[in-house]
């Protein structure tokens, strides 16, 4: 709508097509409230319960026009404004002038305020991962971050070029808008959904006296926390079976793959990292993992073998991940703590 109102007022049809302007200024308003929206639908609160995450969507359908009202009161102020002057008048503009300076500088703020909002509920999102996935390769939402930082390079673009011509302005803006859609569309076409496997209904077994369903785990258990007996016994169990079985050499363990073989619910098992244990899964499965490594390399039979099978034998899904990994839990890279070894 925005490049289509560029196109019209350069074509010098804006006499004829004056009721179509409105809509391409409004348009403006309305971009940051797409990108918001869609990120929020694409990135919805995954650990929260199914009937939690309902009624978050019934919110977001209600307040879905609170985020466009600007636009529309923008839209319908200027079909009232032009319905008062000549269409004739109208004449596309050489350079901006204080009025375009005054409607343009709330404008990209809001787009700016957006696209920081988008930024924040991507890390958050990032942050709700860790609670459910041992590994978050392919679940990073990088493309995410990517998409908002396309459109702060092209907002960034676009306030740098009102010192020059309008018509070198909106050229400028636009094709920077059509690149910058292009990468998120080839980006975007390739992602699969993350929060897929945390949306899967399950039948858990129940553990212990908290007869409490859920899907996945909430991120906040103020009214269902589960008791210290419960989380004692949970915890012998979760330790029993990583000495035992080991299934953190599974590069892709999920809270719900493990809360199956403790018999006991993700809820349940979330609150026992958060409350109790003071870690998420993520790091609970990696810390096994880099104690894991950590035993291979004590082995004179790992001498010689490279450092990602040793990794990739351990649960780790790639060399970053498990470098990171390392590195946090040890302080160091693996190739020097390889070197400090004993021969």
């Amino acid at each position: 709508a925005v490049s289509g109102g560029d196109v019209v007022e350069h074509l010098h049809l804006a006499d004829r097509l004056s009721r179509l302007l409105p809509f391409a200024s409004g348009g403006l308003l309305a971009i940051g409230p797409a990108l918001w929206l869609y990120v929020r639908a694409v990135t919805p609160p995954g650990l929260a319960s199914s009937a939690d995450a309902s009624r978050a969507g019934r919110r977001v359908g209600r307040r879905v026009l609170l985020h466009f009202a600007p636009a529309v009161l923008l839209v319908v102020a200027l079909l009232a404004a032009g319905s008062t002057s000549s269409p004739a008048a109208a004449e596309p503009e050489v350079r901006r002038s204080l009025a375009d300076f005054v409607f343009l500088a709330p404008v990209a703020a809001q787009l700016g305020a957006y696209l920081l909002a988008v930024a924040r509920r991507v890390f958050r999102a990032r942050g709700e991962l860790k609670q459910a996935y041992s590994t978050l390769q392919g679940r990073t939402l990088n493309w995410l971050l990517l998409t908002a930082a396309l459109f702060a390079a092209v907002l960034l673009a676009w306030v740098l070029s009102w010192a020059v011509d309008v018509a070198t302005s909106n050229l400028m803006t636009n094709l920077l808008s059509a690149l910058a859609l292009g990468v998120i569309g080839v980006f975007g076409a390739r992602q699969r959904n993350v929060f897929e496997r945390l949306r899967e209904p399950k039948q858990m077994p129940m553990f212990a006296p908290e007869r409490e369903v859920a899907a996945v785990a909430p991120p906040k258990y103020a009214r269902s926390a589960i008791g210290d007996e419960t989380a004692q016994s949970l915890r012998e169990q979760l330790a029993q079976l990583m000495a035992r079985d080991k299934p953190f050499l599974e590069n892709d363990l999920t809270l719900a793959d493990l809360a199956r073989r403790v018999d006991a619910t993700p809820h349940q098992l979330s609150q026992l990292f958060s409350q109790h244990l003071q870690e998420t899964f993520f790091d609970h499965i990696n810390r096994h993992r880099v104690d894991a490594v950590k035993a291979t390399l004590a082995r004179p039979q790992a001498a010689g073998r490279p450092l990602l099978e040793i990794a990739l034998e351990c649960g780790f899904g790639s060399k970053s991940a498990f470098n990171d990994a390392f590195r946090r839990r040890t302080g160091m890279n693996p190739s020097e703590y390889r070197r400090r070894q004993p021969s």
